[in-house]
């Protein structure tokens, strides 16, 4: 932990070196009190979307249970703590597989369903920025955007093809390398999880990928425009998904510093000055502190405990 957040304000300090002290606490005044807490609240609705996200893979997966909303959000606050202020941005994800593998016939699968959720948010990432470029490059020929729009769908397609097939595919790999020591036994393990029990809900989780996506986007967009009123929501789709990248480096203390150069390198190509860069990175930094503070708190006085009834049905597919 020391050398994380050592690394991240090294990061941090040459950065903020580079503006005077002056601009960047004018930066920061100019923030208003709305801003953040529409930030707040729509950061927290992001969570809502991704605890449902979550239930929707949990009848993906077929889970011999399912939970309330309400408690799967709170399981995805406490895995927003242990994921900022562990190792690597993932402890909160194994955290969220562990507390629920009892809802499957294969504990295997809780830890699928979690792994599935952050490879349809990377694949969302990505088409947010190939269509906010497209529609960046909107007044030239159709031919020149084309291609965005098109990986764009592939993208998609690919990760939903790939959630399918990677079942069969494991259990190909496992048979051919048992003799490999380590993979081998690392793909027999994967060849232990089980097939998709309802495809067609993966449809949905892809779209509340980007629901979730979308909200963190436009919560950095509304801080953005009191610093810097030229910037739009295009130029935001476009950088923003590129600059939460940089919040997975692991040894930062959730991304502080990395995420940061990232984000001023990235704004400075449409005109924005660096310290409103840096002020807008940090602002909404802090937004997802404070979020990740409240699933710390979340789990030290009232843990989530599962419910031992099935509380309803899922979405058909």
């Amino acid at each position: 932990m020391l050398i994380k957040l050592l690394v991240g304000l090294g990061l941090l300090g040459y950065m903020a070196s580079r503006s005077p002290l002056e601009d960047l606490k004018n930066a920061f005044l100019a923030v208003r009190f709305p801003t953040i807490a529409w930030g707040l609240l729509l950061y927290a609705g992001s969570m809502w979307i991704a605890g449902l996200r979550w239930r929707v893979l949990f009848a993906a997966y077929g889970a011999r249970r399912t939970f309330p909303v309400r408690h799967l959000v709170s399981l995805y606050m406490t895995g927003l703590f242990f994921n900022t202020f562990l190792p690597g941005a993932v402890g909160g994800d194994v955290l969220r597989a562990h507390l629920v593998r009892g809802a499957y016939d294969s504990p295997l699968a809780s830890y699928a369903a979690v792994l599935l959720e952050r490879v349809f948010g990377f694949a969302a990432l990505a088409c947010l920025s190939a269509l906010a470029l497209t529609a960046r490059l909107s007044t030239s020929d159709a031919s020149d955007f084309a291609p965005y729009l098109i990986a764009s769908g592939v993208a998609v397609a690919a990760t939903i093809g790939g959630a399918l097939q990677a079942p069969a595919i494991a259990r190909r790999l496992a048979t051919r390398l048992q003799e490999r020591g380590r993979i081998g036994q690392l793909f027999g393990l994967l060849a232990r999880t089980p097939d998709l029990a309802r495809p067609g809900l993966l449809v949905w989780a892809m779209a509340l990928s980007f629901g979730t996506q979308l909200v963190g986007v436009f919560a950095t967009y509304l801080v953005t425009r009191d610093l810097c009123p030229s910037v739009t929501f295009v130029d935001c789709l476009l950088y923003v998904p590129l600059a939460n990248i940089a919040s997975y480096f692991p040894m930062t203390f959730g991304g502080l510093g990395a995420r940061e150069a990232t984000f001023v390198a990235l704004f400075a190509r449409i005109g924005v000055p660096e310290p409103s860069a840096l002020a807008t990175s940090l602002v909404v930094f802090g937004l997802l502190v404070a979020l990740a503070l409240a699933g710390g708190v979340i789990h030290l006085i009232s843990p989530v405990e599962i419910p031992k009834e099935p509380p309803g049905a899922l979405p058909d597919s």
